[in-house]
This record gives C-alpha cells, structure tokens and sequence, in this order.
C-alpha cells in the first residue's frame, strides 16, 4: 500500500454512536458521532474531523522508541553432583588447636591390628606428627606397630619430635635389641664389691631395680618390678607385671631377675 493512502472504517452499531477509523501510514485516529445513513452529512462531517485530527497527528506525530533487543536467557549451571552414598567414610584426627578430617583410609595400621583402640592410638599419633611437621595429612601413613610408636614418642613433648624424622619414628626393629649388662652374682662375698658378670637385657626379660630410682622424667618409680616392653639407646621402656603401669628407665638401674 502506498504511504499516502488513507484507509477509513465506519463502523455504526444499531444502539450505539458511530465510529471513524482513519490511518494513514503507521497513524491513525478515531472520531466518534451519532450516525445516520451512510454518505449523509453526517458522514461527511465526521470524515472531515476524523481526518483534521490526522493531519495534525502527522505534523506532531509521537517518537516511538526503538524496542531493545531481545536478551538470551541466563544459562543457569548444572547443579553440583551429590555425593555418592558409597564415598570413603572420614576420620577426625584431634590436633592441639581443633581436628583434621581425613579419609579413614590415610592412616593405616599395618602390624595386623583390629581393634577400636589401636585405631584411636594410631589416630592420637597422627596428631602429633602433623603438629610437629612430620607429616603433612595428605600422604599415606602406615604404621607398623602403633604402640611401639605410642611408647617412643610418649617422653617427648611435640616439638621435640623434629628431632627425628618419620621414618625413625615408624621403624619397628624385626629383632628386638640386646645389651650386655652387669649383675651381681648370687652369693657376693661379705668383703669384697659384688662380682659383676655380663648378661643380656632382651624385650620380654623381666628385670628390677632399687626402691629409689627415678625414672627419665626423674620421677620416682612406684614398682620396682617389670618386663621390658622395648630398648631405645640406653633407655628401656619397662611396665609392671600387672601391666597397669609403665615407664622410661635407663638401663644401668636394671638387674635382670635369672
């Protein structure tokens, strides 16, 4: 259609005022009046007025605003995957300030122990080989007697540790440690010094010592009888016979029992 032409719609109702729909291009106007019969004066009049108010909306004609572009929908993410229900259970390994959650599988006892409290020992280790920077909680630890580390680390406090390294405090000897020690004889004579003969402390020996020795903490020893648990250097680790007690000792206090 031609942008100069005009369209005009009379629509007249039987009950209702006429109307004029007049447009011409993208504009147009309405002008309403009482009808008649079409091509009548008052047609003509309402013609006129419809298409006076069309020119004077072509001279003033509105700005109409560029519609913006259409927005692509935000692409919502995928939601996180759960967890599997058969992911690796987790331990919490206590530290000095808090814990440190790890998979149960970081720390593994290798000697073939079980039970509920080797576990715990092997977990309370852990802790404080993490605080005294052997071992940094990401790397497999496999301890191969988790009381026997208990028991080397129990005299130190937990920045003494540096003092050794991982591997030090892991090792489980395959063969426990002999060292000749003297002892008195039987039977000493009244006169002379006790005769000394050498002998072998062995873990598993049972051994004494006097009522007033102290132990490596210089702490008295309230039993004076006991097995050897394990031998470091010259210090052993002793406990009662009842075994609801123990202790670090040097070895030049102990007596083996024969």
């Amino acid at each position: 259609m031609h942008k100069d032409t005009i369209t005009i719609t009379i629509t007249m109702p039987p009950d209702a005022p006429a109307t004029v729909l007049m447009g011409r291009g993208n504009l147009a106007v309405t002008h309403t009046y009482s009808g008649g019969v079409p091509g009548t004066h008052n047609d003509k009049h309402a013609l006129q007025a419809a298409y006076d108010k069309l020119t004077a909306l072509e001279a003033n004609s509105p700005q109409v605003p560029d519609l913006p572009e259409p927005t692509k929908p935000e692409r919502k993410s995928k939601p996180k995957r759960k967890a599997k229900d058969d992911a690796e259970p987790t331990v919490e390994i206590p530290l000095a300030k808090g814990t440190r959650t790890v998979p149960i599988s970081r720390v593994k006892l290798t000697g073939g122990e079980t039970d509920a409290a080797a576990y715990q020992q092997a977990l309370a280790c852990a802790g404080r080989l993490i605080d005294s920077g052997l071992w940094d909680g990401e790397s497999p630890l496999h301890i191969p007697d988790v009381y026997a580390l208990g028991r080397k680390m129990k005299p130190y406090q937990t920045k003494e540790l540096a003092l050794f390294t991982l591997e030090e405090l892991l090792d489980a000897p395959a063969a426990p440690k002999v060292i000749p020690m003297p002892t008195a004889t039987d039977e000493p004579d009244d006169d002379d010094e006790p005769t000394l003969e050498a002998v072998e402390l062995a873990v598993g020996v049972t051994v004494t010592w006097a009522e007033d020795v102290t132990d490596t903490d210089d702490e008295l020893i309230p039993f004076t009888t006991g097995r050897i648990v394990e031998i470091d250097g010259d210090e052993a680790w002793v406990e009662s016979p009842e075994a609801t007690a123990d202790t670090w000792i040097a070895t030049t206090h102990l007596i083996t029992i024969l």
